[in-house]
C-alpha cells in the first residue's frame, strides 16, 4: 500500500462521544450549516493513501484534460461528504450536515463540527488532524439553515408564502409540487438564496439517512435554508471579517431571520374609510390607488407600465407604494395566511437560540 504518512495515526470513532462541545467557544446564540465547502491547508492531513486517489479529469471539446487536482474517489467518500480535492497546497472538502448520522437533526454547528470531523476520519484515503483543521478551516460556501417545527400542516405555510407580496428587490420561484418556495434577489451582484420548503418528501426518498432517524419525526419540519456562495456573502451575512469557519460558528447574527424578514416584510394596515382617526386627503389616496389596482386585475407589472406611461422620472416611490398596498390587501383578505408568516418569522428566530 502506497502511503504517505504525516503525523500520527488514525482516531477510532467508537471512542467519540456524541456529546463533544467545544467548551471554549461560548455562545448563547450560533448558527446552523447543513452544506458546506470548506478549504483547509495541507498540513492538516496526518496521512493520504495514495493509492485511493484519482486524477480529477473534465472534457472539452472531446478532449480529455487533466486538472492538477487528485480527489478521492466516491466510493471511498464516507455517507454525508460529497467531495474530497486535494490541491497543491490545500484540501477542499464538501460537508453536509447528512455525516452527524443520528444528530442530523443539530445540522454542523460549534457543538457537532469535531463530531462531524470525525466521522470524515471514517475515509479510508484520509486523516485529518482536527484540533488543526478546527484552527484553519475556511468556508468557501455554506447553508446557513434552520429547522422549523410547524404547530399547522407544513403546507399551510408554503401555500401562504407562495401567495404572499414580497420585497419588489426579490424574485419567487415555485418548485415542486407545492412543497418549496425559493426567493432569489434581482440584483447580480448579490447571489444569495433563500429556500424554505417542507422537508418531510426529502426525508422519504433518502433510504440511507432513514437508517439512523424515522422520517415522520421530520413531518411538521419546514426548512430554511439560506445558500451563501461568494466570499462577500458569507462576511456581510454572519458579520465577520474573514471566512474562517471557526469565526461563522461562532457568529451571533442571524442571517436566516434578517433575510427572510427582508423579503417578506410586514406592512401596516388598511386604512378604514369610515375612520375618523386618518385625514380626508390619505383615505382619498388609499382608495384611488386600489381602484387603479382593481382596473388591472392586481397586475404589478401591468401597474408598473401605467406608471411609467404617466410619470416622468423616477417611479420607483410610486411602485412601492402599490406593492405594499397589495400586500396589505391581500393580507386582509387572508388574514390565517399573514399569521402563519409571522409564525415563522418568530420560530426562525427561537430555533436560533435553542442549543443542540
Amino acid at each position: 500500500m502506497n502511503t504517505l504518512q504525516c503525523n500520527t495515526g488514525r482516531t477510532d470513532i467508537n471512542h467519540i462521544s456524541t456529546e463533544t462541545s467545544l467548551a471554549h467557544w461560548p455562545l448563547p446564540t450560533y448558527p446552523r450549516l447543513d452544506t458546506c465547502l470548506i478549504s483547509i491547508p495541507l498540513d492538516t492531513v496526518n496521512e493520504i493513501e495514495l493509492d485511493s486517489l484519482i486524477e480529477n479529469t473534465t472534457t472539452v471539446n472531446g478532449d480529455k484534460i487533466v486538472r492538477a487536482v487528485l480527489k478521492v474517489a466516491p466510493i471511498h467518500l464516507p455517507y454525508g461528504v460529497r467531495g474530497i480535492n486535494i490541491e497543491k497546497d490545500q484540501v477542499l472538502i464538501e460537508l453536509s450536515a447528512k455525516i452527524l448520522q443520528d444528530r442530523y437533526f443539530d445540522l454542523i454547528n460549534r457543538n457537532t463540527i469535531e463530531l462531524a470531523l470525525h466521522r470524515l476520519n471514517e475515509c479510508p484515503s484520509i486523516t485529518l488532524n482536527i484540533n488543526k483543521v478546527l484552527d484553519s478551516a475556511r468556508a468557501f460556501r455554506c447553508d446557513s439553515t434552520t429547522d422549523i417545527w410547524t404547530s399547522q400542516y407544513p403546507l399551510d405555510y408554503i401555500a401562504a408564502l407562495r401567495l404572499s407580496v414580497i420585497n419588489p428587490k426579490y424574485r419567487k420561484e415555485l418548485y415542486g409540487r407545492d412543497e418549496s418556495v425559493v426567493y432569489l434577489a434581482r440584483t447580480k451582484s448579490r447571489q444569495r438564496r433563500l429556500i424554505v420548503y417542507w422537508k418531510y418528501p426529502e426525508m422519504l426518498r433518502d433510504r440511507k439517512l432513514s437508517q439512523f432517524l424515522k422520517p415522520t419525526d421530520f413531518f411538521p419540519v419546514i426548512r430554511i435554508e439560506h445558500n451563501l456562495k461568494t466570499f462577500q456573502d458569507i462576511r456581510a451575512a454572519f458579520k465577520i471579517k474573514d471566512i474562517c469557519l471557526a469565526d461563522i460558528l461562532n457568529s451571533q447574527h442571524n442571517p436566516n431571520i434578517a433575510l427572510f424578514n427582508r423579503i417578506n416584510p410586514e406592512y401596516p394596515r388598511l386604512i378604514d374609510p369610515k375612520s375618523t382617526q386618518h385625514r380626508f386627503s390619505d383615505i382619498e389616496k388609499q382608495e384611488g390607488r386600489i381602484s387603479i389596482l382593481k382596473k388591472f386585475d392586481y397586475d404589478l407589472e401591468s401597474v408598473k407600465a401605467f406608471i411609467r406611461a404617466n410619470v416622468k422620472g423616477n417611479t420607483s416611490a410610486y411602485t412601492k407604494r402599490y406593492i405594499q398596498l397589495k400586500s396589505q390587501l391581500f393580507s386582509d383578505q387572508d388574514e390565517s395566511g399573514e399569521i402563519l408568516i409571522r409564525e415563522l418569522k418568530q420560530k426562525i428566530i427561537s430555533a436560533w437560540r435553542c442549543p443542540a
